[in-house]
This record gives structure tokens, sequence and C-alpha cells, in this order.
């Protein structure tokens, strides 16, 4: 009778460990690979508002009050028909620690501690063209009153722009401070607002868009949320922290 010798190769919890580790980082890597395929979606469609200019209304967890994301300058501007904003009503050439203008509550926006738009800023927000909180006559309205100017920071004073084409700034004077508005915006500071940054910062910030273009984006942007200790952004893609699942 034929027999045969079964050679026994030791295997121990290292080794095992290891072929587990090996083969978890196969199934990661192929789940990562057909999510973000899946978040190509969320990114195309809010690419496109990003390009259409448009402004993204965003909730955040414990805040009364709303923002908009405006990708034109990578930040926040307060909602204006809730925001309570003041006139400038105080001014100093070099202005910078300047309690009146610059208090934190004035400046303080759904629990962001806002900065004064530049120039440069202020036109890309307050325009015509926008339509984003204007009356029809140039001006920009906030919380039920109307003014044509907005204060900016010229660099090394606060002074005040019109919303004409020309954005010609201004220095204060005692008569016009009930014309321009002291409205606070918050920068997220990113160099290249590319979606998918953008996407990871709110949710750094827990920000939620109150609507979105699609249920499946929706739905998309949950997931996110709820696992979002799981994820990490990584260059340009938002992807699974594998330290994260092997801990």
């Amino acid at each position: 009778m034929d027999t045969k010798k079964i050679t026994v190769i030791p295997v121990g919890d290292e080794t095992f460990t290891e072929y587990q580790d090996a083969n978890l980082k196969k199934v990661i890597a192929r789940t990562n690979d057909g999510f973000n395929d899946m978040l190509a979606t969320l990114y195309q469609e809010f690419a496109a508002k990003f390009q259409a200019k448009e402004w993204i209304y965003l909730n955040r967890a414990g805040q009364g009050e709303g923002v908009y994301y405006v990708n034109d300058i990578a930040g926040l501007l307060p909602d204006l028909d809730v925001h309570v904003c003041n006139y400038a009503d105080s001014y100093r050439p070099i202005a910078y620690n300047d309690p009146k203008i610059l208090s934190v509550e004035r400046l303080t926006f759904a629990g962001f501690k806002g900065v004064i738009p530049t120039r440069d800023e202020a036109r890309k927000l307050f325009n015509d063209q926008l339509k984003y909180f204007r009356d029809g006559n140039g001006n920009v309205k906030v919380h039920g009153g109307s003014a044509p100017g907005v204060t900016v920071d010229n660099g090394n004073c606060y002074m005040w722009t019109n919303n004409t084409a020309k954005y010609n700034i201004y220095s204060y004077n005692g008569s016009n401070h009930n014309n321009i508005w002291v409205i606070p915006i918050y920068k997220f500071g990113l160099t290249n607002p590319t979606v998918q940054k953008v996407l990871w910062t709110w949710l750094e910030y827990d920000l939620t868009p109150k609507d979105f273009p699609s249920d499946n984006s929706k739905k998309l942007f949950a997931t996110l949320k709820k696992y979002k200790a799981f994820f990490k952004l990584a260059g340009d893609k938002i992807t699974f922290d594998e330290r994260k699942v092997f801990e």
C-alpha cells in the first residue's frame, strides 16, 4: 500500500497576521477604488456649481444661522437675511485693533471668527451679476436694510467700496458711516480649492449643504460624514485611512 508523506509547515501567529494584513490591504484597495468611482458623482455635481459661481448654503451643527460657501474666495459669508451686520460707525486710519470695528462679536458668525474682506474679495462677493443680497439698485441688502458701501481691508487701513463696476475705494468720513456695511467673511486658507479639498473642509468644520444636486450625492456625503474617522484627504483624493482600519 502506497503511503504519502505529509509535510507540516509551521505557521506562527505572526505569519498568519501578515497574511491577514496583506489580504485586507487588497480588499481595502478594491473597496477604495469602487468608493472613489461613486464619489466622482459628488465631485462632478459640486464642481459644476462652483463653475457656475453658485453660492452653497451650509448648515453647521449647533448653530442657529447658516452660511454661504463662495468658491471664488474659498470661504464663507454669513446668511445676510439672518445675520445682523453693523454699519461702519467708527474708524481710525490704521485701525486693526479698534474694538469698535473689530470686536469679536461684530465679526463672528455661525461660530466662525471672521475678518474684513479685501477689495478684491468684496468685488467677487458683492456685484450685480451674482444677484445675491441685492436690492436692484446696486445696494447690498443685510437683514432688511440696504446700503451701497462695504468695508474693506486695504492693507494698512480700512476703507470702503461702492458697488459699481470699478469698485473704487474711499476713506471714511463723518457723513457716510450709515451707508457702509461691516460684513465679515471667513477664509479656509485653501490655495487650490479643488472640489475634493472643499468637501473635506466642510466635513472638518461640521458643515452640511442644505440642498444637494441629487439624492445620490446627498447619500454619499452623509456616508462620508458618518464614517469620516475612517477617511483621510490624500492630495486631491478622499480615501480610506488604512491606519484607522487596522486599529
